[in-house]
């Protein structure tokens, strides 16, 4: 006998495709970030592309921000390009995410509009870790449950801080115009994948 199993989606549900991961594996996902709608904060944001993210409207404050239905696992990692270098926004990677403003990011790149950048762990200044370029690649990765920063792969920052993975992707913008391109999140799996609805 055959048995058929019919997913029917309800109306308005989100759902999005992830890899299981697990350990003790030499198979990596990259999988573009999948922003959860409901997180797109203040009419602000907008989603381009399919998950490229640019402020809209209503600069001036830190005011619109987005976080990730995807999760960075222990050895995962979350990267985006710089694109624009006279924008400030922030992205990184926290537990949830509780505001739009880039303070409340756990681990944070923060992309000055001067092009510099900063790294924020909640709101603390960790510092400046120099000048970055149009197409440079940032990176926060979980490595052995250490969080280490990185640009164009190259890490500048090791944090004192132990994470609590699985952690989500979190962006925070201030400068209309600004953007956050080509996000995407990787973890270790073993070439399974699951749909979670929302």
């Amino acid at each position: 006998n055959f048995v058929q199993t019919v997913f029917v989606q309800p109306n308005g549900s989100e759902f999005h495709i992830q890899p299981v991961t697990t350990g003790g594996t030499c198979l990596r996902s990259i999988e573009q970030v999948k922003w959860r709608s409901s997180t797109v904060t203040n009419n602000s944001m907008n989603i381009t592309g399919f998950n490229n993210l640019i402020k809209m409207q209503n600069g001036g404050s830190w005011n619109a921000g987005a976080a990730s239905l995807n999760q960075v696992h222990n050895n995962g990692f979350f990267e985006f390009t710089a694109i624009e270098t006279n924008k400030a926004r922030s992205a990184g990677l926290s537990v949830a995410n509780s505001s739009g403003n880039f303070i409340s990011i756990q681990f944070n790149l923060y992309l000055m509009n001067n092009r510099t950048f900063r790294i924020y762990e909640s709101g603390v200044d960790r510092g400046q870790f120099g000048t970055y370029l149009s197409g440079d690649i940032f990176r926060i990765a979980i490595e052995n449950n250490l969080v280490r920063y990185y640009k164009n792969g190259y890490a500048v920052y090791t944090s004192q801080i132990n994470p609590n993975p699985p952690l989500i992707a979190d962006a925070s913008f201030l400068d209309i115009g600004s953007t956050l391109k080509n996000p995407n999140i990787s973890n270790y799996h073993g070439g399974v994948f699951q749909a979670y609805p929302i």
